[in-house]
This record gives structure tokens, C-alpha cells and sequence, in this order.
């Protein structure tokens, strides 16, 4: 039986597929709310490395290629917002983290004798960088960078859970509030506002929005509230007297608006009319490079694009704003309405060919 399984364990794919396995299963338990997460997987392919099992540098420098990717996609889409609102302050961090573990891996090293490239494992595995063990095996082309890496990098891994998962209980730091406010895109002064207005201006009774909008061309009418009933703002709605407009723009600007149209007045936003908010990302080619004029959301599918996110900054909806990839909008609609506008939206993939055989009688 034992050596069954050593022969399956020298397959690549069985022993890839096998670490894969054990580790995910192992980073999925929990103790007292305390978990490895996907470092399990690491440790799993520690274990099988100190009994002297080992895969094909084609295997792990695609590996290794594989996990930097995925890293970049994860934390691509927020790098730019990152830079821009807390850059400084990261990038500081960063420097001081990266200049106190190397001053204490040259201070080790000296002490203790070690060699260069298993203190330079030591130290990217103690600071959990695996593009940092790249550049170590890269740099020395030495396989103890491995070994060093391998041995800090368990103690990296736990000090990261003991500070993140322990720190916010003792703190008492609530991180999914903090995680739904870091999602938010970066307000200024020009970032739109919500206001709502009553129709008080007897020159606007039975005037459609369209009309209205040539004048006011900056503000956008999201919603009508009249009789306590919610409706889309479409073109050709007319406006009564009494209407609350529920509009968005600039402050200064809704201001000038509020003053043609009527008076500010609080309202109540719980959407009761089966209206709803959604943000959908600008993906398919179609689209891209596009303005909303163009599109006639309004007029083609009853939805308006209240406001624009573009690499995490808040940004007023134009009518001739050209539309970029990676752009998010803020849509008002029904349920409906949003499914067909986010297909719109959303990337189409290339139907599969299809075949059809024919058979003679």
C-alpha cells in the first residue's frame, strides 16, 4: 500500500491535485474562528516537500506565474483608488515594513553565519511574498532560497491571522463596516449630490423633462414622487405642480436648479413602487466609447444613469460623456428594466459554433 501511494505521489498531476486538496480542506477548518484560509495549501505543500516530494520547474514557475496573476487581478481594480485616497500612507508603510526586514535579515545573518540566499528566503517568507521568492531564485539562483522561504513563511502566515483576525475582537473594530466604506468611490467637490425639490413654479405645470432639460442640462431628474407614488423620470414625462423631483448633480448647480423649479424638501427614498438602484460595469465592446445620448437608456429601456464611477472617483452622469471600460454606473429602474440595461452592459461571449449533420435515407 505504501508504495502504491509513493508511485501515485510521483505522477505530477496526482501530487499537484493531492497537495490541492489536503490544503484546501485544511485552510476551511476553523479553530475558535481561526482559520488558514488558502495559506493552507502552502503548508500542505511544505509537508509533502520535507518528505521529499517535488515537482518540475515547469510546475511551479507556472504555479507561480498563475498565483502573481491572480493577485494583480484582484487587486488591480482598486490600486488606482488606493493610490488616491490612502497612496501616501500605504506606500509608507510598505517602505518601512521592507527596510526594517531587511535590516533584521542582515542583522540575523551576521549573527548566526547563514548564507545569502537562505536569508533572502527567510526573509520573503517571513514577509509572505512569493513574487519576492521569484526574485530570490532569480537573483541568486540558488534552490536554499526555497528551503529559507519555507521556513519563515509558516510564522509570517500565522502572525498575519493572529494580527487580522485578533487585533479588530481587541480593538473592537467592526471590518465589514470598514470593508463596505472602502468599497465606496472617492467623493470631491465636484461629486454628485442627491436633492429633492417640490414644483412649486406654475411655468413648469404639464412641461415634460425633456423641455426642462434645456436649460438644466448638468442636473439629472432620477425620480417623480407624486402622491406619494415613485416614478421613473423619462423624457417625455410631464411635470404637475406639487412633484417632488428627485434630482443629482453638482451642489451648486442643484441649488440654481432648486430655485427655477421650486423649494428643497426632504424625501423619503425607500423606492415603494418597485423601483430600484444598481451599479453595473461597463464591459462589453460594444458600448465602450459610446455617450449616453447615444445609448438612450431612457427612451429604449426606461432606466436612468444617475452617476459614474471611473477608477474610483464619483463623477456627474453627462449625456455626451463617452463611456469607458471598467466604468461603473449607478442605473434607477425597475427590476425589469435593470436585467435588460446590465445584459446591455455586460460582456457577450462568442456563441460556440453549431453543426448540423445530415444522414441520407
Amino acid at each position: 500500500m505504501e508504495t502504491l501511494l509513493h508511485d501515485l505521489l510521483d505522477e505530477q498531476l496526482i501530487l499537484v491535485f493531492a497537495i490541492l486538496l489536503i490544503g484546501s480542506f485544511l485552510g476551511q477548518l476553523k479553530l475558535k474562528g481561526l482559520s488558514f484560509g488558502s495559506a493552507g495549501v502552502l503548508l500542505v505543500a511544505m509537508i509533502f516537500g520535507h518528505f521529499g516530494y517535488n515537482v518540475s520547474p515547469i510546475v511551479q514557475n507556472l504555479g507561480l506565474s498563475l498565483f502573481i496573476v491572480a493577485i494583480g487581478l484582484q487587486a488591480g481594480p482598486r490600486f488606482f483608488r488606493m493610490i488616491r485616497s490612502n497612496g501616501i500612507i500605504f506606500c509608507s508603510i510598505s517602505l518601512c515594513i521592507v527596510t526594517s526586514a531587511v535590516i533584521t535579515t542582515i542583522i540575523v545573518a551576521k549573527t548566526f553565519d547563514l548564507e545569502a540566499a537562505l536569508s533572502i528566503g527567510l526573509m520573503t517568507g517571513a514577509l509572505t511574498s512569493t513574487p519576492g521568492l521569484a526574485a530570490a531564485l532569480q537573483a541568486t539562483n540558488d534552490s536554499i532560497a526555497s528551503v529559507g522561504y519555507g521556513i519563515g513563511y509558516p510564522f509570517g502566515v500565522l502572525a498575519i491571522i493572529l494580527f487580522v483576525q485578533l487585533l479588530p475582537r481587541f480593538s473592537k473594530v467592526d471590518l465589514m463596516k470598514d470593508l463596505e466604506a472602502s468599497k465606496n468611490p472617492i467623493k470631491d467637490e465636484h461629486s454628485p449630490e442627491v436633492m429633492s425639490f417640490k414644483v412649486t413654479n406654475p411655468k413648469l405645470h404639464r412641461r415634460t423633462l425633456k423641455e426642462l432639460a434645456i436649460s438644466k442640462k448638468d442636473v439629472v431628474i432620477s425620480r417623480i414622487i407624486r402622491n406619494g407614488h415613485t416614478m421613473i423620470a423619462l423624457s417625455d414625462t410631464p411635470v404637475l405642480m406639487g412633484d417632488n423631483l428627485v434630482t443629482v448633480g453638482e451642489e451648486d448647480e442643484l441649488k440654481s436648479f432648486g430655485t427655477y423649479v421650486g423649494q428643497k424638501v426632504t424625501t423619503q427614498l425607500e423606492n415603494p413602487d418597485n423601483i430600484q438602484f444598481k451599479k453595473i460595469t461597463v464591459e462589453d465592446e460594444s458600448v465602450i466609447g459610446k455617450s449616453m445620448k447615444e445609448l438612450k437608456l431612457r427612451k429604449k429601456y426606461g432606466a436612468t444613469v444617475t452617476r459614474i464611477e471611473r477608477e474610483g472617483l464619483e463623477l456627474k452622469q453627462h449625456p455626451t460623456m463617452r463611456l469607458l471600460r471598467g466604468d461603473v454606473l449607478t442605473i434607477v429602474s425597475t427590476e425589469n428594466r435593470l436585467n435588460q440595461v446590465e445584459k446591455l452592459f455586460s460582456r457577450k461571449t462568442q456563441p460556440s459554433p453549431m453543426y448540423t449533420f445530415s444522414r441520407s435515407v
